[in-house]
């Protein structure tokens, strides 16, 4: 969530010697939650070796996914604070229109961080309806897609240069995807419930679940691991 409102105010800051500090400080911030979710992973994928229960090993799988998804929001900072950067680098600025577009963007993306906070902080003991972060998401997905048919109106009536345009849903997009591994994360929860006695007649479950390796690199990949050169990527698909 900190690093999110680091890349709100890299949008506005002005100053060279302010942008580029701040947009170190999110390199940074980056950097510190890839290593994270190495030495988590690490950790868990120790601790999975032993002997555990079905249910353990479940949980140890949630934990690994639930890692990757918030390392991917560390990701998806630096991806919006390096699409600012190089707008900035052309010496052009977004109209009124596109802030005001951005900013509402913006506004449901951390709606949603702070929604995710909320439910992975909650006490075990606790429910909470986790149907207003799938309303959030959804919000943005549709004001996504609004955008996105409005940017190509607006290129051809040159409200603004193609490559505006492009920084422009390069921001968009990116929070869009933000807010799916906001989601995501949730989908590692493990629910329980209580079926009654003759479960025969009461109960119908289908279920299907495929894993890919990932392909993709990560936007700051080169690390170095007990002397030799590693290009870091996802650990899931």
């Amino acid at each position: 969530h900190r690093m999110f409102d680091m890349v709100q105010d890299l949008l506005h800051t002005e100053k060279d010697d302010d942008f580029n500090k701040l947009f170190s400080r999110i390199e940074k911030y980056e950097n510190i939650s890839d290593n994270m979710e190495l030495e988590i992973a690490n950790y868990l994928n120790q601790v999975s070796e032993g002997r555990l229960s079905s249910e353990s090993k479940l949980q140890i799988r949630a934990m690994l996914r639930e890692v990757t998804e918030i390392e991917s929001i560390g990701d998806s900072c630096y991806n919006l604070a390096r699409t600012i950067n190089r707008k900035r680098q052309t010496n052009q600025d977004f109209t009124e229109k596109q802030y005001e577009h951005i900013h509402f963007m913006m506004k449901l993306t951390n709606d949603a961080l702070a929604q995710m906070i909320v439910v992975v902080e909650k006490p075990e003991h606790q429910s909470i309806d986790i149907n207003k972060s799938f309303n959030i998401e959804n919000e943005i997905n549709n004001y996504r897609n609004q955008l996105k048919n409005q940017n190509i109106l607006d290129v051809n009536n040159k409200e603004y240069d193609y490559q505006m345009g492009v920084h422009y849903m390069d921001i968009i997009t990116e929070c869009e995807k933000l807010g799916d591994y906001v989601v995501n994360v949730y989908g590692t929860t493990l629910f329980a419930f209580h079926i009654g006695e003759d479960y025969r007649h009461s109960l119908r479950i289908a279920s299907a679940h495929t894993d890919f390796p990932a392909i993709r690199v990560k936007p700051n990949p080169i690390t170095d691991v007990k002397g030799y050169t590693k290009l870091n990527v996802e650990m899931y698909g």
